[in-house]
């Protein structure tokens, strides 16, 4: 029995060691993208009672809703970013008539048990502020990712200013496999073919608020226009250069934490393994000394 607790602690504690260095697709994220495809694959027709309530119940309360000017850019610029194609209104009436239904429940709990009416009024309210506050997450992670591409595409750009000054051009050429950057650029691209160069760079910064993204568009807006940037983003690979050092120190210095809780598993298992029979054998002499 005691082996067999040593062998399970050890081999847990070399899993998390190794999965520190080849990081593989939690059982969580393969779970999430399963029910993404299901959700995807089902017809309307067969979409749960509550969210038909919840779509039926938004589209009243979407012609009601007012937002000022600032909080619609801001949040219409936080959907796009997200990747969410659902208007300001739409997204603040779904979660508005999610928060409603869940005080709905509210009106039989108050003739049977109060605080438990209090306690879902609690949690109708906490889940109606965690609902923007995962949007902003979503948002700002979707900008650390672009943000971690950017030095290879300023190099790129910067080497490619010796062969072509067609900002566009390069725009095409360019290849990553970081999916997200991808994405972003090439709907940029799509964007400048069918309006102008710069509006659709502006549109593509004012979707993440990042400096470093901002930077960027300034040059590249200055070769489309026919300047000589080539200072410019010799500085800018230089600074990004230095900016990705500094990241990937961060990230080093993450591997000893996240090592840590599995060298305590392995030291916990190697203690059992050693104690344990000596636990056993005093164990033995007293059972005999007292017999």
């Amino acid at each position: 029995m005691y082996y067999l607790l040593f062998s399970l602690l050890s081999l847990s504690g070399v899993y998390s060691i190794l999965s520190g260095f080849f990081p593989v697709t939690s059982l969580k994220s393969r779970r999430a993208i399963r029910k993404v495809i299901k959700s995807n694959s089902k017809p309307s027709s067969s979409l749960p009672i509550i969210e038909r309530m919840t779509s039926l119940l938004s589209k009243r309360i979407a012609p009601l809703i007012r937002l000022s000017k600032l909080r619609y850019v801001q949040l219409e610029s936080t959907l796009r970013s997200s990747g969410l194609s659902e208007t300001p209104e739409q997204f603040t009436a779904n979660a508005l008539a999610e928060f409603l239904l869940l005080i709905s429940i509210c009106v039989p709990l108050f003739f049977i048990f109060r605080i438990a009416c209090v306690a879902a009024i609690a949690f109708a309210i906490y889940y109606l502020v965690t609902r923007f506050q995962k949007l902003n997450q979503s948002s700002a992670e979707k900008a650390r990712i672009i943000e971690m591409e950017l030095p290879r595409f300023v190099s790129y750009v910067n080497s490619g200013l010796s062969t072509s000054s067609n900002a566009l051009f390069l725009m095409e050429r360019y290849i990553t496999d970081n999916a997200v950057f991808a994405e972003e650029l090439n709907r940029t691209i799509a964007d400048i073919k069918t309006s102008t160069f710069e509006l659709a760079l502006l549109r593509f910064g004012a979707r993440f608020s990042s400096e470093h993204l901002s930077m960027l568009i300034r040059g590249l807006i200055g070769i489309y226009n026919g300047d000589d940037v080539r200072y410019y983003f010799e500085m800018l690979n230089k600074d990004f250069a230095e900016i990705e050092t500094d990241r990937l120190r961060l990230e080093v210095k993450k591997i000893p934490q996240k090592m840590k809780k599995s060298m305590i598993v392995i030291y916990a298992s190697i203690a059992l393994l050693y104690f344990t029979p000596v636990a056993i054998l005093i164990t033995e002499s007293l059972q005999k000394f007292f017999s």
